[in-house]
């Protein structure tokens, strides 16, 4: 079994069998379970669909029973469904995807009517989407099944809006260990666009002069760092790149009168996260983020040490940064997770 072109109508043929059936489906040896979400169409109408596609067929009686069951599953906006056909003892199995659930019931439709009886091709197919009354949007309207059926890829990305605070462990911008915390929104539909601040509270940095005489500075920085990311297997992991720019500040420690001097800070990053799921709405990120600092301040304290200066800090070269990130959704085009049964 192959599907090809990625359309439903290769999807049909190669799961089209013969099969037997009397006039009536609803009368005869053709039975159809079905089980969906609650926002897909209904057991009925997609009994309907089938029955108003067979009108007028007349399928060789001499042969068996079938027996239909689609059970379609709901995850992150898109729709499966697992397709099964029994029929002479042997069994058939098929999935689909979509992003609506109405063309995974009209695929499904016309795959049970066209393996009941494949001459209904000669017949136009309606929707299930316009089977049953109510204003329910067509879907695919009415086709040949030689008419190319649309295609189940995604035609747009659902669109989300999130945002959450973050804690981080940081190497490199400040002396070590440095801790920051913050929060990220972002905006998905299709690349992921994130916009962060972070402040990192003062961490100290030392150094020994002549005599054993410590000086230092106490140091902060402060960022705001816009990304965007492409995500993969369903959002789970996410490539980034973006950039960091804010201002970092010093105060001299350990001399006799203490300056401070400020700076700006920027770098261009490149990260990886990793999410997973914890409620509907929520999520656990990960993310592991790279810089390289473009500019990298050096604080000196004058008029210490045999030198006269000594250079405080100054950040490294390469800098990494490990956040955590509990995340909220607030907005989304993808469908709700209710669910029911029907048979």
């Amino acid at each position: 079994m192959r599907r090809s072109g990625g359309s439903l109508v290769a999807v049909v043929l190669c799961l089209a069998r013969p099969a037997a059936a009397d006039r009536d489906p609803s009368q005869g040896r053709l039975s159809i379970a079905w089980d969906a979400p609650a926002s897909c169409p209904d057991v009925a109408r997609v009994r309907a669909a089938v029955a108003s596609m067979l009108e007028g067929s007349a399928p060789e009686s001499s042969l068996s029973q079938l027996a239909a069951r689609g059970a379609v599953t709901e995850t992150e906006g898109r729709f499966q469904l697992r397709l099964q056909l029994d029929s002479k003892g042997a069994s058939e199995t098929k999935t689909m995807d979509a992003n609506a659930c109405e063309t995974l019931a009209d695929a499904f439709a016309l795959v049970v009517a066209f393996t009941f009886d494949p001459s209904v091709g000669r017949h136009a197919a309606p929707a299930v989407a316009t089977a049953a009354p109510g204003g329910v949007t067509s879907v695919a309207g009415r086709r040949e099944l030689s008419t190319p059926a649309p295609d189940v890829s995604p035609e747009r990305s659902p669109t989300r809006l999130l945002a959450g605070p973050l804690i981080a462990l940081g190497a490199g911008a400040l002396p070590f260990p440095a801790y920051g915390v913050g929060a990220r929104a972002a905006a998905e539909r299709g690349p992921r666009w994130e916009l962060a601040g972070m402040f990192w509270p003062t961490q100290p940095a030392s150094v020994v002069t002549g005599a054993s005489h410590t000086v230092g500075a106490d140091v902060w920085l402060a960022t705001v760092q816009p990304s965007a990311c492409v995500s993969f297997a369903r959002r789970a992991v996410a490539s980034c790149v973006g950039g960091e720019l804010g201002a970092m500040q010093a105060s001299g420690t350990g001399v006799p009168v203490s300056g401070s001097g400020t700076s700006w800070w920027l770098a261009l990053t490149a990260g990886v996260s990793l999410r997973a799921p914890v409620a509907p709405g929520v999520d656990l990120r990960f993310r592991l983020d790279v810089g390289v600092p473009l500019l990298r301040p050096s604080f000196v304290l004058e008029n210490v040490g045999p030198a006269g200066s000594v250079q405080a800090f100054r950040p490294a070269p390469v800098v990494g940064v490990l956040s955590f990130e509990p995340e909220f959704q607030f907005f989304s085009t993808d469908r709700g997770e209710s669910r029911h049964d029907s048979h």
